[in-house]
Formats: C-alpha cells, structure tokens, sequence
C-alpha cells in the first residue's frame, strides 16, 4: 500500500513537459514580422502597379500629343502620308511596345499609318475599346480606352489657330505594360524576401539574446532543485531578470545554510541521544542492602546531556562511599568528564581510607584532563 502511495506521488510531482521561450518569443515575433512585411509588400505591389500602369499612360500620352504635334502641317498639305508614313514607322520601329498608331483627319480618312496599305482607307473604331479610368491629368479631347490587349490613347490635331485636322490613335500593348510591372514585382518580391530572411535572422539573434539570462536562470534553478546549493547563477543584465538571479543566490546561500543548521542539529542530536544512554547507564541503580538504610537515587539533567553524576560504590565489607557532583559544562564535555569522574572513583576508591585522600588523589589524576575553566563540584563521603 506504502509503494502504491510513493508511485502515485512519483507520478503527480512528475516534471510537465515544457517548451522553450527563447523558442517561442521568437516565433511569436518572426510571425508578427512575417505578418507585418507581408502585408506592407502587398500595399508596395498594388502602388508600384498602379504607378506604373500610370507611368505608362503617361508615356503613350506623351508620345501621342508629340505626334500631334508633328501632324498638323502635314495634314495641311495635299498628300500628308508622304511625311506621316515615314514618321510613323520610325516611331513604330523605335518602341516595339507599340500596337498601332493612325493619324485620321476630319472625314475619318486615314492619313499616315505604319502600314502604307492603311493610308486613304476609312478608320474603323474598334467596337471592343472601353472607356478607361485614369489618374493622370488628360486635356480637352484627350480620350483613353483599353481592351484586355491594348491601352488606347486618342488626341485632337489642331493648328495653331484651333482649328480642327483630325486625330492621333496611339495604341500600346497591355503585354508589354503586364511584363514590366511583372519585372518590377519580382525585383520587390526578392527584396523584400531577403530583407524578411535577414529580418528573421537579426530577430531570432536579438531574441535570444534577450532571452539568455532566461535561460541561465532555469538552468540554474535546474541545479539547484538537484540538491547542489553551491552552484551560483550568473546572470550579468540588469534587468528584473538580473534581480532575480540575484534572489535565487541568496536563497540558496540561506538554504545551504539552513541545511548546514540541520545537519548540524541532526548530528548533535544524534550523538546527545547516545550520549544520554551512556548518561543513564553510568548513574548507577542501587540495590544494596544495609540494615537500618534505604538507598536510592533519582536523577533529572537540566538538558539531553547535563554532566551530573552520582553514584554509591562499595569500598570494603563495612564501608559505602556515596558522592554527587555536577561538572560545570553541559552536553558531551561534561558527560566525558562524568565518565572520568565515575571510572576513576570506581577504581580508587577502595584504595583510600578517608574521603580527603580519594578527592585528593582524584583531583591529580582528572586535573590533567581538563580544560581551562571546567572544573567538578562533588560530595563524598
């Protein structure tokens, strides 16, 4: 039944499983991070899009009033694709991003093209182009449309006087838009991927660094539950962590302490026990029998081991010597000098005839053995 209850107890004061914190801060805070920088790339991504998409627009803008611009002498001459066809191809040919681009004039006729086979030819609007939403500043009848395949710039031809020559259709591919923001969003998507990793690393330094006193502390505190109070935590911040490491130091220095005290009493316990059943067994227990006396004794010590003595000894067939003494000094000397005492009268006694001459000859042979302030007050006779 005593083993079932040890077994149980063995099992209830079992040590949890636990988890590392250095471990867990880390995580805790490389999740937050991971969180925070992915959520701020996917703001990075969506602007850098949409500053980009405008960056093209205004760039196929540009391009378009430029050729505008260059438009509105031609078309006031008889056979204006004689200068706009070149113009056109050269600028074609330069930014390959380009889908199409017509100068019409008012009657819908198309004056220069990169295609020669286009010129003169009516322009038919695609009916697929939808009206789209810009950011940047556009003049008056200034129009963009876009399908799923071209962002698509128109711009008025006027001379200088304001009078109207026709338009400008400047289309650009919305691969070549996708491939450079593609381009950009990769370059952000590796940047921000080493930032994070380097992010991580520095963080799960930093962590454990923090950490670290922590750890010297529950290291410590593993020690000292073994039973080694001797071992010391060293712990240097200067924190509460410090503080505490300085705490368990002295609470381990007051239970080794205290432990010393314990096993200190426990041994002096020990040997007053034996001592006190020496103590019993040197009084002695009178069972002589002298007519016309009775003799007995009781003895109690003022503590475990008191130094008392007392005794009856024969000495011839018509003699008893009877003594008490106390020897100054309690405990285990006293008890030493008593066991003295006792010996030697026992075995001088006989020798002497008078009282005087015992103590005389005992207090030469005891005064050797004793130290410095101890001395025996006895009764004889």
């Amino acid at each position: 039944m005593a083993n079932a209850k040890t077994e149980q107890a063995r099992k209830n004061g079992r040590e949890k499983k636990t988890f590392s914190l250095t471990l867990l801060f880390a995580l805790s805070v490389m999740l937050l991070l991971t969180g925070v920088t992915l959520f701020s790339a996917r703001i990075i991504l969506d602007r850098e899009q949409e500053f980009l998409e405008a960056e093209a627009e205004r760039r196929i803008l540009a391009q378009c009033r430029s050729l505008a611009s260059l438009s509105a002498a031609p078309l006031l001459d008889e056979f204006p694709e004689f200068v706009l066809t070149p113009l056109i191809k050269e600028i074609v040919n330069e930014n390959e991003e380009i889908a199409y681009t017509y100068v019409v004039d008012p009657n819908g006729k198309i004056r220069g093209s990169g295609d020669i086979r286009d010129v003169a030819n009516d322009f038919e609007d695609n009916p697929a182009l939808i009206e789209r939403n810009v950011t940047i500043t556009t003049r008056q009848g200034e129009r963009f449309r876009s399908t799923s395949n071209v962002v698509e710039v128109s711009v008025p031809i006027r001379y200088s006087d304001g009078t109207n020559l026709g338009r400008v259709y400047l289309a650009m591919q919305m691969s070549h838009i996708q491939s450079v923001i593609d381009e950009a969003s990769r370059q952000t998507i590796k940047i921000v991927g080493v930032s994070l990793l380097i992010g991580l690393l520095v963080t799960y330094l930093l962590v454990s660094n923090i950490t670290r006193p922590i750890n010297l502390l529950t290291k410590g505190s593993e020690e000292i539950a073994k039973g080694n109070l001797e071992h010391k935590i060293k712990v240097k911040s200067r924190t509460e962590i410090g503080r505490l490491a300085w705490q368990f130091n002295e609470m381990t220095s007051q239970l080794k302490v205290a432990q010393d005290d314990l096993v200190e009493k426990e041994r002096l316990g020990k040997e007053l026990e034996i001592a006190s059943e020496i103590e019993d067994r040197l009084l002695p227990k009178p069972n002589l029998s002298i007519e016309g006396y009775e003799i007995t004794g009781f003895h109690q010590s003022a503590q475990q081991v008191g130094g008392d003595y007392y005794d009856v000894i024969p000495l011839d067939d018509e003699h008893v010597g009877i003594t008490v003494a106390d020897v100054a000094g309690k405990g285990i000397p006293g008890l030493v000098v008593m066991a003295m005492t006792s010996a030697l009268l026992r075995t001088h006694g006989p020798r002497y005839k008078t009282p005087s001459e015992t103590l005389i000859e005992l207090n030469r042979m005891l005064q050797p053995n004793m130290r410095r302030g101890m001395f025996i007050t006895m009764f004889y006779g």
